[in-house]
């Protein structure tokens, strides 16, 4: 869902004592052309990868990923650089499991030139569904709707009235690795 690059960066924002900084946020490229959102999104730490591509485009997928990367480290005055990133490379919202993709992680173990790299996988399930609603229409037209702006903002009003329960979050975090 959307909510969990905000959970995430919340945690690292409201829990000083972790020692986090607010993560960069590799965001689908499709966010960056949003009006508004994508201004956002670059103010808060977030960069933009296209998704998919497969072998024809890995090298320039990689290539983009890479440049990113290195750009955040050499920025960073001192300490790692924290990064967070959904490797399914989409949502997954009707809770089944979405095959990782190997092409960020490739690149952050070639971007990091003998620096330490620590990766923490994290695990965010809801008790209900926060977008239930676009999940049943998309199910029940058979079509993914693209993200626009105006649907993100129905969707935004919705919690901001109330109409979005999504109950309980529930963060679980592995061993680094």
């Amino acid at each position: 869902s959307f909510y969990d690059f905000l959970i995430v960066s919340y945690i690292c924002f409201s829990l000083p004592e972790l020692g986090l900084d607010i993560p960069h946020i590799a965001a689908a490229s499709n966010f960056a052309s949003i009006p508004i959102i994508g201004w956002l999104a670059r103010r808060s730490h977030a960069f933009f990868v296209k998704r998919g591509g497969g072998d024809t485009k890995k090298k320039d997928l990689d290539l983009s990923i890479r440049n990113n990367l290195t750009r955040i480290t050499t920025e960073r005055k001192e300490g790692p650089a924290f990064i967070e990133v959904f490797i399914e490379g989409k949502r997954s919202r009707d809770r089944t499991f979405i095959k990782p993709k190997t092409g960020f992680l490739r690149s952050v173990v070639e971007t990091a030139g003998g620096q330490e790299t620590v990766v923490l996988p994290l695990t965010i399930n809801y008790e209900g569904l926060p977008d239930q609603t676009s999940l049943v229409n998309e199910a029940s037209r058979g079509l993914h709707e693209e993200m626009n702006l105006r649907r993100l903002m129905n969707w935004m009003r919705r919690v901001f009235l109330g109409n979005v329960n999504i109950g309980r979050v529930y963060i679980s975090a592995s061993e680094n690795m």
